[in-house]
């Protein structure tokens, strides 16, 4: 019978051997083959597209990795002159020394298990080192009462600038007021080409008045008769359609049917519609149910109460012009 002092040192000996073992092979040692490295998954930046200004110096672009350990960033092709990408953090930094148009940029992010990619669109917007402020100019328009035709009542807020001719200043000029030449108001057509001095485009084919309002309006206030609103039937834009030829324009306006006057003025009824001219703005359509008569004026934004007639003779009857 073996004696159990002898047996127990062989068993922990035995037992010994078998943990290093599995230490052995937990650790990549020859008994367990290793634990390969890992490659990375996806990349990308805190800020893509990046828009940068020559000159000033950018926030630090930030990558984000997924995936196995990042060891290298490359990129491909160069970055605009004074941006710098950091090989082992891939961060971006610099001033942009020059504008540049927007382009792509292939970041590479890779371990000697592989590789990532992203595509990094940057932009570098021209620099601004000062600038100045003219002295005001003053818009010339034929309002003097000692011309053959004159305007009344010509607002900026809608008014469409159309260039036309081989002069950078040559411009049509679709705008809302009432001409001298016994018109009722709606839309006018000037010419510029200094964009200081406007004249009516008569000499291009155009009339006096090409846009005109539904009815005129001659029950004003007597101070006021004769005149109109600024926005009745004004043309707010003036456009080509792109889905027909040359010629072929769209006007978009806004109508009210009111008398100027200040403290005169009463409630009044409003609408947006749009017209088409197919001779490049020389004639307008008439709107719809009036004395002018015509099919083509559309309708886009009304009211959805009612028009009632009101004591006001101003008002009365009148039919916004956005049919």
């Amino acid at each position: 019978m073996q004696d159990r002092r002898v047996l127990r040192p062989l068993f922990w000996i035995v037992t010994s051997l078998g943990l290093l073992s599995a230490f052995s092979s937990a650790c990549g040692g020859s008994g367990g083959g290793g634990t390969s490295l890992a490659a990375p998954s996806s990349l990308t930046y805190s800020m893509n597209p990046a828009v940068y200004r020559a000159g000033s110096p950018i926030v630090t672009n930030t990558p984000s990795t997924r995936g196995g350990a990042a060891s290298t960033y490359t990129v491909a092709p160069p970055l605009p002159t004074g941006l710098n990408l950091n090989p082992t953090t891939g961060l971006i930094t610099g001033t942009p020394a020059a504008s540049a148009r927007a382009a792509g940029y292939l970041v590479t992010v890779s371990n000697s298990a592989g590789d990532a990619t992203t595509t990094l669109s940057i932009r570098v917007a021209p620099s601004v080192s000062s600038f100045s402020v003219g002295a005001d100019k003053v818009l010339s328009y034929p309002v003097s009462h000692a011309l053959p035709l004159y305007l009344l009542n010509l607002p900026d807020e809608h008014t469409t600038f159309i260039p036309v001719g081989p002069g950078p200043n040559d411009y049509l000029v679709f705008a809302a007021s009432k001409v001298s030449s016994g018109a009722t108001g709606g839309a006018v057509v000037l010419k510029t080409s200094d964009l200081t001095t406007f004249d009516f485009a008569t000499s291009l084919g155009y009339g006096d008045q090409v846009l005109s309002p539904p009815v005129a309006i001659n029950s004003c206030n007597p101070t006021y008769t004769g005149e109109f609103d600024g926005n009745y039937a004004a043309p707010g834009s003036v456009v080509q359609d792109p889905t027909l030829p040359a010629g072929n324009l769209i006007m978009i306006y806004e109508a009210e049917n009111h008398c100027p006057g200040g403290v005169n003025q009463q409630p009044y009824y409003a609408s947006v519609g749009f017209a088409r001219s197919s001779d490049n703005g020389k004639t307008w359509p008439a709107p719809v149910n009036s004395a002018l008569g015509g099919p083509d004026r559309h309708l886009i934004m009304k009211a959805v109460n009612a028009q009632p007639s009101t004591s006001y003779p101003a008002m009365g009857d009148a039919i916004p012009s956005a049919f």
